[in-house]
């Protein structure tokens, strides 16, 4: 008699290819037609091509979704189309990030209205944007809780323009057509709203936690929440910044470069 599969093998299964689930079910389909099994083989054999059948149906369904997103690239060749498509895009994307800005209230008010300020700069949203694409293109939908890491590196980003365009720095007055956030509020309140922002990025970050329950999700949140503060601190980002800063003016070294 067929031993029961324990739930090792099972996973594994789930985790095979569309090519491979085929052709197990087709070796569970030849050993029923041959007829030479068991009533309790036949029914165990039965079972498995079952939960195979489930399983090929949604691995279907997946690649349904990825080829409907390919598809869509492809309509994309037309430049007009590209830019409605681009702009579409970044409007929903500006949707999602407002639903995380704080609220202009209280005693902190006035970094408050700096930070949204500094957001609604405007911008072209490709960070978050290809994030959004490439969980549909390995999920085929926007898992929710990738949204709150999209609005988290936009706000990184941006703290980092805020902090690029103070007088210590680039001495920027002016920012995508408009006061750079130093110009419009003071030294002070710009130095704080870098500040803000990347803390408060992480504190949006965060909010994937909320989205679910999943032992194996949650720590793909926190290994994904590593990641972003690695990539943003001293061996990303802010490093990346201090040579910048370092090499102002002249020759960059090749190894630096690298």
């Amino acid at each position: 008699m067929p031993r029961k599969k324990t739930d090792t093998q099972e996973k594994e299964e789930n985790k095979a290819s569309i090519e491979e689930n085929f052709a197990r079910l087709e070796d569970i389909i030849k050993k029923l037609e041959a007829g030479d099994s068991t009533l309790e083989e036949s029914f165990t054999c039965y079972e498995a091509g079952m939960k195979l059948v489930k399983s090929l149906s949604g691995q279907i369904d997946n690649v349904e979704k990825q080829i409907q997103i390919l598809r869509r690239v492809m309509k994309m060749s037309d430049k007009e189309t590209f830019k409605q498509e681009l702009d579409a895009r970044t409007a929903e994307i500006e949707q999602l990030i407002g639903t995380y800005l704080p609220e202009e209230t209280g005693h902190q008010k006035t970094i408050f209205e700096a930070m949204n300020y500094s957001m609604k700069a405007g911008g072209k949203r490709l960070r978050p944007m290809l994030m959004q694409e490439m969980c549909r293109l390995f999920t085929g939908t926007l898992l929710e809780s990738v949204i709150p890491f999209m609005a988290a590196v936009e706000m990184i980003h941006t703290s980092s323009l805020v902090h690029d365009d103070l007088p210590c720095m680039d001495d920027d007055m002016m920012r995508r057509g408009k006061a750079s956030t130093w110009a419009e509020f003071g030294e002070d309140i710009g130095v704080l709203t870098g500040d803000a922002l990347m803390m408060y990025a992480f504190e949006t970050a965060a909010n994937a936690f909320e989205t679910s329950i999943d032992p194996d999700e949650l720590s793909r949140i926190g290994r994904a929440m590593g990641i972003l503060a690695r990539k943003t601190g001293v061996h990303g980002m802010i490093g990346g910044q201090t040579v910048d800063v370092e090499l102002a003016g002249g020759p960059i070294p090749k190894d630096k470069l690298d």
